[in-house]
């Protein structure tokens, strides 16, 4: 509700009324006039409790949740307020009249309590009633979605509607009819931001609130166990030492993680008790917090949760926000309930002027009147009247509002609009009062001394006593939660009534006035937030200083923003803080604007380019030039990275050009360091995009040793994950098994004590090298489970595209294992999912494969369908494989090219084409020759003595064969041993040596037994079955 224009509405109990309209209580005498008695704003919250539920028995622990929701109170504060509450009415605490003692439970209200109501009803409800109307349908819509929810059916209702036409008095009236149960309500609202707002801000509102309330301590216990990613985020209520904790589990989660989290918090609390969560003026919500209202919709099973959403609809489509299409959807799915709040029919509007009584003529005429001018909106129609009572042309009455005027003097004496109303009654008030709320209105919808006093040029307790009084009597403000500042100290804050009312406030200012006022707050809130501690108030400062035109700082907490975008996983959060940065700017002088855009430009580069968006490539190619202008080389030298990286998903030819060019350049690059990291990137990276090159590993090696000379430890650490993707493809794989586990833990250390250290591109290079080291070591198991692990984690992490990459290089390893089978489950899974028609893009997502993986996949699928057989299959995807990689060129496709010929000739020589065989036994020694891949070198070897042995040239398979036996001397080969001395026993055997084939059978066998062995894992899912069931076969035949 607004108190600034709620229908004023008396609660008659025994020669007093309790006015709830002006916060007062009136002392009633049958000779004179009512006596006025003010009392304090929570004495009159806790005597407006025991009032509204005559003679019931009220616990301390009640009146606690009711009067201070949001604060822990010991319940001894209670003891003076009663004692107040009794002092003013002249109760005596020994034989109440009034407010009754029950020891050791609570107080009940003993005195019987009356209303001015239609009918004679009498009580609470009667009181809420006839305040209340025109809403009975939506009201038992609300109600009834309650029902269900307590039942165990998860509920979303959407309220929409215009400014004022009563959303928030429809939910005020719900939630007091649902809190008379054991329903635990929390609630957050969203704030109108510069450009956009916080991640999350309203879910994190409701958190905290919840965290602050009756059982906190439960509630904080179960967001640090069930939803760490939450429990980070909320400094004020987790403690430093367990944030500590929770960020190292928590590092590399992404937006998707958060999600779920969160899902899983709000099902435990509502195991517990049933759960509302309202969430007020979504029409201004960040991306994310609609995501997570979308995921909430998609709750399966039962759960005790009611989800209340309210918007303002014009509002949300003028911005083409996400709320509307959200809501749109769920109620063609029919998932959620939706209400639309019309305005109020002038016979609703004549039973809320006569409290429900039967309408004479001139009531109809003023309710016609006020529907007319109105347009049946609430907020306006109580403005109106209130205006009218002021000139003395209406009244209220014990039943209702009369007319004192006829209905022509009222139509001239109203105003055209609601803003014309609210305008007029501004002037009424003195003018210290008028410039405070004028201040007040510059700090937002929601205000506090403390930050607000000095730009009204007020001291902060004369600003607060101000802003008490006008809240007191109702005047355009109200009290709302105690806020606690980061040094532990606690603020009452104040809201406008309506934004409506603070939107006039902030309108009747000259420009020049509210500047200042802007920079003042802004200012204001530097001294009260430490740089570190500014993050949740970014958006804040960063719009109070861009309307004081400081531009510049401005920018500064774009900045921090970003961070808190890039933190939370709200990539369109980022995006929409470097439109702001845009905008802000443009404001600057051009050559300052030059140098300020560029990180900017960098920023938004690198984002697209996480998210796989085509757009990037333009985008580092406009950072480029802008950093070429200004003479920037290591921003060159990035984004020249930055293109030959998002060139390598489609096009090897300029993806290798540019890491060309960052090498030119780096060479005239004047810090070493630099210099010697982009080397080293550069040189890895033509590696796996062209293939092997001994100039570009010996380079790599050389700038790796400068780097070790004069770098940090984090930029070495850097360097030796780069140096073990090198490893990894010239047989050095226990090296880089060491490699990628040292140089993580340098920068995981380092992420973990500097929360904005980005180190997801660490974390993939990871979750890729220890895997794929174990399985060239034969470590097969440790392998599978690190593959698992990594893509459970960036699945439960949100980075769908990470987690389908290990799937692919997993691939590798099924077929090393010949689970064949499963591979082909897996293919087809893919493909259902990339085809699914009018999948959303999420789905889409789910399903990506970059052009480089879908190269390697394709293969891995020609060589499972080979494994079991069927050639059709296998030569269809070997032939689909082949025309991608001649007619689009990607990253890595060198090394699946090696595979594609070994499997290539395996299903040539199974067909019985010689001449295919030796052709593409040859081509894959040729291509296995030209790297260092001793493992490449030796299957090629063995397939060129496979391919002589069916042709019966038992000379060259001789020669082939001690070539494979010579590749891997002196190196860590098993996925090809096991191999070499099949073949070698099937050579024995064509000769006629049994002895000879004997032993190497027997060699075969324990080589096959042992990577067999290290595939014994606990999950009984039958990897490796196959590969184990082979090991003592004698039928060694390929």
């Amino acid at each position: 509700m607004n108190p600034d224009f709620r229908v004023r509405t008396l609660l008659q109990f025994s020669g007093f009324q309790l006015d709830l309209a002006n916060h007062c209580v009136w002392r009633l005498s049958p000779v004179q006039s009512a006596t006025r008695i003010d009392l304090p704003p929570k004495t009159f919250a806790v005597l407006r409790h025991l009032v509204e539920h005559p003679q019931q028995l009220v616990s301390s622990y009640a009146l606690l949740e009711a009067v201070w929701p949001h604060v822990h109170v010991q319940p001894e504060v209670l003891k003076g307020h009663v004692a107040a509450i009794r002092r003013a009415l002249g109760d005596d605490a020994d034989a109440p009249r009034y407010v009754a003692t029950i020891r050791g439970r609570g107080y009940r209200f003993i005195a019987a309590v009356d209303t001015f109501a239609a009918g004679g009803q009498s009580g609470f409800f009667a009181r809420r009633a006839e305040r209340f109307v025109g809403r009975a349908p939506e009201l038992d819509a609300l109600l009834a979605a309650h029902q269900r929810a307590r039942a165990g059916t998860r509920q979303i209702a959407f309220i929409a509607g215009e400014a004022g036409i009563g959303k928030t008095a429809l939910v005020d009236e719900f939630l007091a009819e649902v809190s008379h149960g054991d329903a635990r309500v929390l609630g957050g609202g969203c704030i109108e931001g510069y450009g956009g707002t916080e991640p999350y801000y309203p879910v994190l509102e409701a958190l905290g609130r919840l965290c602050r309330g009756a059982g906190g301590t439960e509630v904080t216990q179960a967001l640090i166990a069930i939803a760490p990613t939450w429990a980070v985020l909320m400094p004020a209520h987790v403690p430093a030492s367990i944030r500590e904790a929770l960020l190292a589990q928590t590092l590399g989660a992404g937006r998707q993680r958060m999600m779920r989290e969160m899902c899983d918090l709000l099902q435990a609390l509502a195991r517990e008790r049933p759960l509302v969560l309202v969430l007020d003026d979504l029409h201004w919500a960040d991306f994310s917090t609609i995501d997570m209202l979308s995921a909430l919709a998609r709750l399966e099973g039962s759960v005790r949760l009611m989800l209340v959403a309210i918007y303002r609809g014009e509002e949300a489509a003028s911005l083409q926000h996400p709320v509307m299409k959200l809501s749109h959807t769920l109620s063609l799915r029919g998932a959620c309930e939706m209400i639309a709040l019309a305005p109020l029919k002038p016979d609703s509007i004549g039973t809320w002027l006569t409290h429900g009584a039967s309408l004479n003529p001139l009531d109809e005429e003023l309710a016609h009147l006020l529907a007319e001018r109105s347009g049946g909106n609430p907020l306006f129609m109580q403005a109106m009247l209130e205006h009218l009572h002021e000139q003395g042309l209406v009244e209220p009455t014990s039943d209702g509002w009369h007319q004192r005027a006829p209905a022509a003097q009222l139509r001239d004496a109203l105003p055209r609009t609601v803003a014309q109303v609210i305008e007029i009654r501004i002037r009424r008030l003195a003018t210290r009062a008028q410039r405070a709320l004028e201040t007040a209105s510059v700090a937002g919808l929601t205000f506090a001394a403390t930050t607000t006093a000095e730009a009204a040029g007020m001291s902060v307790e004369a600003f607060e006593d101000l802003c008490d009084g006008l809240a007191r009597r109702g005047q355009f403000i109200r009290r709302a939660d105690i806020r606690t500042l980061p040094d532990g100290s606690s603020l009452q804050s104040f809201r406008f009534a309506h934004a409506l009312v603070r939107s006039v406030f902030y309108d009747r200012q000259g420009l020049t006035r509210r500047s200042a006022s802007h920079r003042l707050i802004g200012e204001r809130l530097e001294q009260l937030f430490a740089p570190g501690q500014r993050g949740s108030i970014a958006g804040e400062l960063c719009w109070h200083f861009a309307d004081a035109q400081q531009w510049e700082k401005a920018l500064d907490y774009v900045r921090i923003a970003l961070q808190t975008a890039k933190v939370r996983c709200a990539y369109r959060e980022a995006l929409a803080a470097l439109d702001q940065a845009d905008a802000l700017l443009a404001h600057l002088p051009a050559d300052l604007r030059a140098l300020r855009r560029v990180e900017f430009v960098e920023t938004r580069a690198a984002l697209l380019a996480a998210a796989h968006d085509p757009l990037a490539v333009s985008a580092y190619r406009a950072l480029h030039e802008q950093a070429t202008q200004l003479g920037k080389i290591e921003v060159q030298l990035r984004a020249l990275l930055g293109l030959s990286y998002v060139l390598s998903w489609n096009d090897q030819v300029r993806s290798v050009a540019y890491l060309d060019d960052a090498l030119s350049l780096s060479a005239s690059h004047p810090d070493r360091r630099v210099s010697a990291s982009t080397q080293i990137a550069c040189h890895v990276r033509r590696i796996w995009t062209q293939g092997w090159s001994a100039a570009d590993a010996r380079h790599c090696m050389d700038a790796l040793a400068t780097l070790r000379e004069v770098g940090d430890p984090v930029s070495i650490a850097k360097a030796q994950l780069e140096q073990s993707m090198l490893q990894m493809v010239s047989t050095q794989y226990r090296a880089a098994l060491n490699n990628v586990q040292t140089g993580y833990q340098v920068l995981y250390d380092h992420a973990v004590s500097h929360p904005g250290f980005d180190i997801a591109r660490a974390m993939w290079m990871m979750r890729l090298g220890v895997p794929w080291a174990q399985m060239s070591l034969g470590e097969l198991g440790r392998a599978f489970d690190e593959f698992d692990r990594g893509i459970r984690v960036f699945h439960d992490n949100g980075n769908y595209f990470a987690a389908r990459t290990l799937q692919v290089y997993r691939g590798w390893l099924l077929i090393h294992t010949m689970d064949f089978e499963t591979v082909i489950e897996l293919d087809r899974q893919f493909s259902a999912a990339a085809d699914r028609p009018g999948s959303d893009a999420e789905v889409r997502e789910r399903a990506a494969l970059l052009p480089p993986q879908q190269h390697g996949w394709t293969v891995l699928a020609g060589l499972a369908h080979a494994g079991l057989g069927e050639s059709t299959a296998a030569a269809a995807r070997f032939a689909e494989a082949e025309r991608l990689m001649e007619h689009e060129p990607t990253m890595f496709d060198w090394y699946w090219r090696l595979a594609l010929e070994w499997g290539c000739a395996d299903l040539a020589m199974a067909g019985g084409d010689h001449e295919a065989a030796q052709y593409r036994a040859r081509r894959f020694l040729a291509g296995a020759l030209a790297t260092e891949e001793r493992t490449w070198q030796a299957l090629a070897w063995d397939t060129m003595a496979r391919a002589s042995l069916h042709e019966g040239d038992l000379e060259h398979a001789r020669l082939h064969l001690e070539a494979a036996f010579a590749a891997t001397e002196g190196f860590e080969t098993p996925l090809a041993n096991w191999r070499l001395q099949r073949t070698a026993a099937q050579w024995h055997e064509a000769r006629g040596d049994t002895q000879a084939m004997s032993a190497a059978r027997q060699r075969c066998i324990e080589l096959r037994t042992r990577l067999a062995g290290s595939t014994s894992r606990d999950a009984g899912d039958g990897i490796g079955r196959r590969l184990a069931d082979l090991a003592d076969l004698v039928d060694l035949t390929p």
